[in-house]
């Protein structure tokens, strides 16, 4: 019985460890992501500024905030 619960008290261990690990993943892939849509933002930006000559920005976070 006692060995049953210390097997029980491991795995729920084990379960929150994996819990925080998966946050924590989640936390770096919400940064990785941001960054991306920052290099995107700015190639956007500049591409759409050579083509219009310099006119009207357009971003691509204020086209997503808009949804």
């Amino acid at each position: 019985m006692a060995r049953e619960r210390e097997r029980e008290g491991e795995g729920e261990n084990l379960l929150l460890q994996q819990q925080q690990e998966i946050q924590q993943i989640k936390e770096v892939l919400v940064l990785k992501l941001n960054a991306c849509i920052e290099i995107l933002d700015h190639l956007s930006v500049s591409n759409i500024r050579s083509e219009k000559g310099g006119n009207e920005p357009f971003r691509i976070t204020n086209k997503a905030r808009q949804r």
